[in-house]
């Protein structure tokens, strides 16, 4: 009771939650037939999964070749967070190799992408039709 009063009473509510303002147009706007891509952003991965429509893959877990194969298969739209494209810094410090796997992915598929939403947290990017 106390880690619920004094711990997450104060941050829960959706207009001061990060996850919540990064994930809105994506919780509002995708489907299960949608993709979204991100890096490894353990709470954005997990909040996305709980509310979005759409299913999360992140770079942190998988390959770029899985990724491509999701791309070519997935009926409905691919979205990408900015951090898919430019993952956190904090990474270099704890994950070295996996912080190159993430960029090098992230690079790899970004000209494949447009943004379609410009925010605080980087935008919000969609595969070009011209690449499905």
């Amino acid at each position: 009771m106390h880690n619920l009063v004094a711990g997450l009473l104060p941050v829960m509510p959706e207009e001061t939650d990060y996850h919540a303002a990064k994930g809105q147009w994506l919780v509002e706007n995708s489907t299960a037939d949608d993709l979204v891509l991100t890096s490894y952003e353990p709470v954005m991965i997990f909040y996305l999964d709980y509310f979005a429509a759409a299913k999360t893959v992140n770079s942190g877990s998988a390959s770029l070749e899985e990724i491509q194969r999701g791309l070519e298969s997935r009926s409905g739209e691919v979205y990408a967070l900015s951090t898919f494209f430019h993952p956190l810094d904090s990474m270099k410090v704890r994950s070295p190799a996996l912080y190159e796997q993430m960029r090098s992915t992230g690079e790899s598929l970004r000209p494949e992408f447009g943004k379609i939403v410009e925010n605080e947290f980087g935008g919000i990017y969609v595969l070009r039709q011209e690449s499905k």
